[in-house]
């Protein structure tokens, strides 16, 4: 199943290592970073979230 997940560069950094580690173990997982976001992208960089999210799930409900 396909798994979005995403984390900003200015996270702390032991959230940005839970994502890595997620991401290492899911063989269908997709990171998405946000450049200059932090913990909340969805509250900083909300047009690109929606972006990504919405690009994410139609392709994944196409892969379905």
């Amino acid at each position: 199943m396909p798994i979005l997940l995403s984390k900003g560069e200015t996270s702390p950094p032991y959230l940005q290592a839970v994502v890595d580690v997620l991401a290492a173990s899911l063989p269908e997982a997709e990171v998405k970073t946000y450049r200059g976001g932090g913990h909340a992208p969805q509250a900083t960089h909300a047009e690109e979230y929606v972006a990504t999210v919405t690009e994410f799930a139609t392709r994944a409900g196409r892969a379905t």
